[in-house]
């Protein structure tokens, strides 16, 4: 199953895009809607589990985070887990949010979150 999801997280004014699926050709494609020709390399030289891979898209004046997620597969939760993680260290990081050993709590609950969307999007 694949998936493109527009997300929003209040609590950091955090806009971000899920696109995720086990299938190259329709990462591409929604990728290239969103960031344009910038993707020619998107999972060449990746044959894991997994893999996510980042990219900025600015439309009518918004700036948001695009990643792009590639789960071989959609039963694996260790995968999808792996990738949320990549996924929400840079949303937080992106946000100023500071995580270490004292503050571990947002990036816990953050990929919780994530990985519920692409579970709940993959059925």
């Amino acid at each position: 199953m694949n998936i493109v999801s527009d997300c929003i997280l209040p609590i950091y004014d955090a806009k971000f895009v899920l696109i995720a699926g086990k299938d190259d050709k329709f990462l591409k494609e929604k990728l290239k809607k969103r960031v344009g020709d910038n993707t020619s390399s998107l999972f060449d030289i990746d044959r894991q589990a997994g893999s996510t891979q980042a990219f900025n898209c600015t439309k009518n004046g918004i700036t948001r985070r695009v990643f792009a997620i590639r789960i071989v597969d959609t039963s694996n939760d260790i995968a999808m887990t792996h990738e949320a993680i990549h996924c929400a260290w840079d949303i937080l990081h992106d946000r100023g949010v500071i995580i270490d050993y004292n503050n571990h709590e947002a990036l816990t609950y953050l990929v919780d979150y994530l990985v519920r969307i692409m579970k709940m999007m993959m059925k």
